[in-house]
């Protein structure tokens, strides 16, 4: 298998995991807002809002969003499969592992990937994105 850019890892990552759960009792579920869906999630969006390019929380920045992640299988049902509201942002599904991938690719920069790697790290450790176990993955 050749994996040649930073979505072929996210697919080829997301392909595995979602394997192995399609077995499991907790494939399918159901949230709070009466949707189905499973517990994997491509592009997840982040509670908190960013500016990416100075690599700090701003409240009127964009929600990041992480490459991959899994939901609190236990909270599933008490949650929001996304809220409609600012105010109801609490209410969205706990991101219980969030996986960042990051490939430095020839053509990219020492700083691009420093940086690349620093907005990873922010949206995996900041207490209100609710990240039970956060790993970054870099690849170069």
């Amino acid at each position: 298998m050749v994996l040649h850019t930073e979505n072929d890892l996210h697919c080829h990552l997301y392909n595995l995991i979602h394997e192995q759960l399609a077995s499991s009792k907790f494939y399918k579920c159901k949230t709070l807002d009466g949707k189905n869906s499973i517990l994997l999630h491509k592009e997840y969006p982040t509670k908190e809002r960013y500016s990416q390019k100075h690599l700090e929380i701003n409240p009127k920045g964009k929600r990041g969003h992480f490459d991959l992640c899994l939901w609190n299988p236990e909270l599933v049902s008490q949650r929001l499969f996304r809220a409609k509201l600012t105010k109801d942002i609490e209410k969205e599904q706990q991101t219980f592992i969030a996986i960042e991938l990051n490939l430095v690719e020839a053509n990219a920069s020492l700083d691009q990937a420093i940086h690349h790697t620093k907005w990873d790290l922010l949206k995996l450790r900041k207490q209100t994105n609710e990240v039970k176990h956060g790993y970054a993955l870099l690849f170069v």
